[in-house]
C-alpha cells in the first residue's frame, strides 16, 4: 500500500495517540499526499491538505517555544501546500499567504537551525518565482534570486537532492529574469546551474529529476538560441528536452511530461522558424497538442491557456509559409480559447 494510505489506516484507529505522536501523524499524513498530488491534482482538493487542517492537527501537538523546530516544519508544510495550489491558480493570494507563513515561521527558529533556515529560504525563492513569473518585471525574481543565495550559502555541492533542487531554483528565477532582459548573461547563468545539478545526479541515479532538469536546460538554451545567429544552441536545446522526455512518462507525472510536450513543440517551432523547415514546425505542432491533451483546463487553466496560445502560435508561423489559410484559421481558434483564461 502506498505512505498515505498506511497513514490514514493508522490515524483512523481508535488509538490512545497523545497529542504530540497524532500530530506527527497526522504531519506525515499531509506530506505524503502533498507528495501524490504530482500524479493527480484532485489530491490537491483533499480535505488533509486544507492548511488550516493542518494546522489545526498538527500545530496543537507543538510549542513552539518547546519544540520550534517540529512546529516550524509544519510552518513549511503549511506554506508548500499554499505554493503548490496557488502556482496553478489564477490569483496570487495563496502564494502571499504562503510568505507571511514562512516570515512567521522564521521567528522561531535557533541560530543553529541553520538546515531549516535554508528551507525557509529556498520556499521563499520557489514562491517569488511563481509570484515573478506572472509580472512584466523583475522585483520578484530577484527576491527569488537572493533566496536562493541565502539558501544555498548552508548547502554544499554533495550536501544531497535539496542542493540541487535550490541549483535548478535558482537557474529557472535566473532564466525569467534573463528573458526579460537584453542579451543572454542571465541566461548563461541559469545555464550553468541546471548544468551543474546534472553533474550531481547523473541520469541512472535520479532519472525523473534527471529528466526535468534536462527539460529545464533545454529551455534556458532555447532562449539563448533565439538571442544568437545560426542554430547550434535552438538544436542544442531541442536535443535536450528529447533527452529529458525519454525518461518522463504520462503516467508518472502527467503534468510535468503535458508541460515539457509543449516546450517541446515551442523549441521545435523556434528552431523550425530559424531553418525554414516546415516539417519541423509541423511536428511542433503535433508535440504542442499532444501536451495540451495532458493539461486539465479546470485545475491548470494557466498552463491550458499558455499551452493554447503556444498552438496559435506555431499554427501562424507554419500557415504563413503556405497559400492555404487553414492553419491560420486554426490559430485563430486556437488564440480564442486561450483569451478566456
Amino acid at each position: 500500500d502506498d505512505l498515505d494510505e498506511k497513514l490514514n489506516r493508522l490515524l483512523a484507529k481508535e488509538m490512545p495517540w497523545d497529542v504530540t505522536t497524532r500530530a506527527s501523524l497526522q504531519y506525515s499524513h499531509a506530506t505524503a499526499l502533498l507528495a501524490k498530488a504530482q500524479w493527480d491534482d484532485d489530491l490537491l482538493y483533499d480535505p488533509l491538505l486544507d492548511p488550516n487542517y493542518v494546522a489545526q492537527q498538527s500545530l496543537q501537538g507543538y510549542d513552539p517555544k518547546q519544540q520550534g523546530e517540529e512546529w516550524v516544519k509544519v510552518k513549511l508544510l503549511m506554506a508548500r501546500i499554499l505554493y503548490t495550489k496557488g502556482s496553478i491558480s489564477r490569483s496570487n493570494e495563496r502564494l502571499h499567504n504562503a510568505l507571511a507563513i514562512l516570515a512567521e515561521a522564521q521567528t522561531v527558529l535557533h541560530a543553529n537551525s541553520s538546515y531549516l533556515l535554508a528551507q525557509i529560504h529556498s520556499h521563499r525563492g520557489d514562491i517569488f518565482t511563481a509570484l515573478g513569473a506572472r509580472e512584466a518585471g523583475t522585483s520578484h525574481l530577484n527576491e527569488a534570486i537572493a533566496a536562493y543565495h541565502e539558501a544555498l550559502k548552508e548547502f554544499t555541492r554533495f550536501f544531497s537532492l535539496e542542493w540541487a533542487g535550490m541549483q535548478v531554483g535558482r537557474g529557472t528565477a535566473l532564466m525569467f529574469v534573463g528573458v526579460r532582459e537584453n542579451g543572454t548573461t542571465n541566461l548563461e547563468k541559469a545555464v550553468m546551474d541546471f548544468r551543474e545539478a546534472l553533474e550531481a545526479f547523473p541520469r541512472d541515479d535520479m532519472p525523473l529529476f534527471w529528466a526535468a532538469v534536462k527539460v529545464k536546460l533545454g529551455e534556458a538554451l532555447m532562449s539563448v538560441g533565439e538571442r544568437e545567429t545560426g542554430s547550434s544552441r535552438l538544436e542544442e536545446a531541442v536535443e535536450s528536452i528529447r533527452e529529458g522526455l525519454e525518461k518522463l512518462h504520462r503516467d508518472q507525472l502527467p503534468f510535468t511530461w503535458a508541460e515539457s510536450k509543449v516546450l517541446y513543440g515551442t523549441a521545435l517551432m523556434t528552431l523550425g522558424q530559424r531553418k525554414n523547415d516546415a516539417a519541423l514546425l509541423k511536428l511542433a505542432i503535433v508535440n504542442i497538442r499532444e501536451g495540451e491533451s495532458g493539461i486539465r483546463r479546470g485545475y491548470r487553466p494557466l498552463l491550458w491557456g499558455g499551452a493554447k496560445n503556444m498552438l496559435g502560435r506555431a499554427l501562424i508561423v507554419l500557415g504563413e509559409r503556405e497559400n492555404s489559410t487553414s492553419h491560420l484559421e486554426e490559430a485563430v481558434a486556437a488564440f480564442d480559447e486561450a483569451l478566456t483564461e
